[in-house]
């Protein structure tokens, strides 16, 4: 399947590239490799898939926020 979403995901293939970031986060069919995951996951999420949007919202890391701030004064 991997050599399949791999075509589509070149091509700019949303559902592909998140399908394929999974693959890479899970090691399922490709070996496991969290930066690949992400950066498929970052294509698809790009493109506005609500999965690719919410699976790179877990995984990036957490950026604090600048000395005095918090969510409010941020917004």
């Amino acid at each position: 399947a991997a050599v399949w979403y791999r075509k589509a995901a070149d091509q700019g293939n949303a559902v592909a590239q998140f399908n394929l970031g999974v693959m890479y986060g899970q090691g399922r069919g490709v070996p496991k490799n969290n930066a690949k995951a992400l950066s498929w996951l970052r294509k698809a999420a790009a493109q506005g898939f609500q999965g690719a949007l919410e699976r790179v919202a877990q995984l990036e890391p957490m950026q604090p926020f600048p000395a005095g701030m918090g969510p409010v004064e941020c917004a």
